[in-house]
């Protein structure tokens, strides 16, 4: 008498395990992103230029320093270029004097700081009359000719030093959000897995954060939940869809020989 042996099974279909692996590898792939130290962006009048260069040298070797060198007349190029440098920046040291007070291209700048919710750092090189009203419920770092500039150093690097993450994951947010809108809005510039966690937690942790989110970090954050969600809703379909198909498979290429062993159960 001739045994009849059970077919195996057969695996489920090569394209659709290559789509799933697609989808989970790209759920959690993360972001070419190259983390970086704090940047500062230094507004000042090209008057004062001796003292900033001094402030440079002494801040240089430890941060990336945003600095326009040269007094060029203001152009649409030109103002695109600041804007583009505060944004990329973590820190905004207005150096304070008499000239930066009046000037209007420095005016422009502290707004602008302002809006993107960067903090500020008034350095008073002398005191001006009058204060720019932004900047009267700031607190000052004073480096006037009469202070010892070590000793006022030290106080802004302490300064500098407190809870510098919050302000790098500002920039870096904005940055992104900044790059997605200018691809428009491709899913493929959203946030995943770890990058994406990081920035959900950052956005939750919202209200102890200095600075403080934008909207347009909002608008980002939660387009990359959206998305997350969709694929993982995906994955999970199609792992029950899989699932589903191997059931039906087994069923198919069983039934036969159970009808023929008498071992059909109905």
């Amino acid at each position: 008498m001739t045994s009849l042996q059970t077919p195996i099974p057969p695996s489920p279909p090569p394209r659709f395990l290559k789509r799933l692996l697609f989808l989970l590898k790209d759920s959690f792939r993360k972001p070419d992103i190259q983390e970086r130290g704090s940047m500062l962006f230094f507004s000042y009048s090209h008057k004062d230029k001796v003292f900033v260069e001094k402030l440079y040298a002494a801040l240089s070797p430890n941060y990336e320093i945003w600095v326009d060198w040269e007094d060029i007349p203001p152009a649409v190029e030109w103002w695109e270029e600041i804007k583009r440098g505060i944004e990329d920046s973590d820190y905004f040291l207005f150096m304070l004097t008499q000239n930066s007070a009046i000037s209007k291209v420095c005016g422009q700048e502290l707004e602008y700081a302002l809006s993107q919710g960067k903090r500020i750092f008034p350095i008073v090189i002398e005191q001006p009359d009058p204060v720019p009203l932004s900047l009267r419920a700031i607190n000052w770092m004073f480096f006037t000719p009469e202070e010892n500039f070590d000793v006022c150093l030290t106080k802004l690097l302490d300064a500098l030093n407190i809870n510098p993450e919050d302000a790098r994951l500002h920039t870096k947010f904005y940055g992104l959000w900044r790059d997605w809108v200018s691809h428009d809005r491709d899913r493929s510039y959203l946030l995943r897995g770890k990058q994406l966690w990081e920035a959900t937690a950052w956005l939750a942790a919202s209200d102890n954060n200095t600075p403080l989110p934008l909207q347009e970090h909002r608008e980002y954050i939660w387009a990359s939940q959206l998305a997350q969600f969709v694929r993982i809703k995906r994955i999970a379909t199609g792992i029950i869809v899989s699932a589903i198909l191997g059931v039906l498979a087994t069923l198919h290429f069983l039934t036969p020989s159970l009808c023929e062993n008498g071992s059909f159960p109905f």
